[in-house]
């Protein structure tokens, strides 16, 4: 419904209530004309920007480096991006990989602001702003590689005739990835994911569904599309993602707790490098485990951010305070005395540090498995006041230390 009563709302006060509302107003063919700049008011999109710099910033990389895993390796060609506002996700785009992008928006107050974001960062050369509707792109058929955007699709009037307007600009090797969290949008302005799926399928789009993890997404393969876009599995890249875009630390130390040094280990501390300026220490139940992986840390030329040390969670080897943040997959059905280790973590966070372990254990044996009641059962032995089990895309426990905490 809100997609219809945006019509009657001011921008402004839109942009001053959910961050991503922009992209309502930057599709909608009646939306409130812009608001001019004056000596003491500012234009929308300079609102929009200070909202973002306040708010969103921290979270672009890690929205960046899903959008290139889920297209399957894409990393050339042209790329656009839908409801682009003030050009941080294109700069994040243009880092990670050798793609020209293009950013659309139909508010052209967002160009300066865009121009001088892409300046700043010397990418003009390859990322330019382009004023433009979703419902009717400027860009003949077939046209583009990739086409992305974040935080516009649920507000746009017509989902399904953008959708159409995406299919038709997109090559037959090209994906489209368009969604997002919609984390401060108003209940009422969205769609639950049945709705959204009933909308995908009228759209009469094929190849195009519903992606219902860490946020709301629509998918559109091209009948050549790359297999890899096709069976993406980034679960450990997520996590780290997951955490850098829920907890906005980036810089510091922090501590990765392994039960080996796996895939799915190597993969969290890889997301980790990738994602943040983040120091991290990789600990590991043996003096074997650890040696084998610093020797592949060393080889692949990691070794200046990431280092290797023995221990368990149980009593970690640190000093009170040590680190910003703490991550673990896996370990927690395996830790013996959980209401020890969980104080443990807790001890050594910096205060306003932030932990969250767990896992997904699609393939644990049940008779291995804690239940959510037996797991919040011992977090409340622990006696810590700031912890919390949640089930989301898994099984986690979430350990904060309050800033003032010694």
């Amino acid at each position: 419904m809100f997609r219809f009563l945006w019509h009657s709302l001011s921008l402004v006060t839109l942009l001053a209530v959910y961050p991503q509302a922009h992209a309502a107003a930057s599709h909608s063919h009646n939306a409130a004309p812009a608001t001019r700049p004056t000596a003491t008011r500012p234009s929308q999109a300079e609102q929009y920007e200070r909202m973002v710099e306040q708010k969103l910033k921290h979270t672009y990389a890690a929205t960046a480096m899903r959008m290139l895993a889920e297209c399957g390796g894409i990393r050339h060609g042209l790329c656009i991006d839908l409801g682009c506002g003030t050009g941080r996700l294109d700069v994040e785009l243009a880092r990670r990989s050798e793609l020209t992008i293009v950013g659309l928006d139909i508010d052209p107050d967002m160009k300066p602001i865009f121009e001088r974001r892409i300046r700043a960062a010397g990418l003009q050369d390859r990322v330019s702003f382009i004023v433009g509707d979703a419902q009717k792109l400027p860009f003949p058929d077939r046209h583009a590689d990739l086409i992305i955007s974040r935080g516009m699709l649920i507000f746009v009037p017509d989902i399904g005739q953008c959708l159409r307007e995406v299919q038709r600009v997109l090559k037959p090797t090209g994906v489209a990835f368009l969604g997002g969290r919609y984390l401060h949008a108003p209940e009422n302005s969205r769609l639950t994911a049945d709705a959204l799926r009933d909308l995908v399928s009228k759209s009469g789009v094929a190849g195009a569904r519903v992606v219902d993890g860490r946020g709301q997404w629509v998918k559109i393969l091209g009948p050549q599309a790359p297999k890899a876009a096709r069976e993406v599995q980034i679960g450990p890249q997520m996590l780290a993602w997951r955490m850098v875009a829920d907890y906005d630390i980036a810089t510091g130390r922090a501590l990765v707790i392994c039960q080996t040094d796996g895939s799915a280990e190597q993969a969290l501390q890889q997301g980790l490098l990738d994602a943040t300026d983040l120091h991290i220490t990789a600990l590991y139940p043996s003096e074997s485990l650890a040696k084998a992986a610093d020797a592949r840390i060393r080889h692949a030329g990691l070794d200046k951010r990431l280092a290797c040390k023995v221990g368990d969670a149980h009593a970690l080897p640190f000093e009170a305070g040590s680190f910003n943040l703490v991550s673990g997959l896996g370990g927690v059905p395996f830790w013996k005395d959980r209401e020890k280790a969980f104080a443990e973590i807790h001890r050594v966070l910096q205060p306003g540090g932030v932990a969250l372990v767990g896992g997904v254990y699609r393939y644990m044996p049940e008779s291995l498995r804690l239940s959510g009641q037996a797991l919040r059962a011992t977090t409340r032995r622990s006696g810590l006041s700031t912890i919390r089990v949640y089930e989301d895309n898994g099984q986690w426990v979430e350990i904060t230390k309050t800033a003032d905490a010694r």
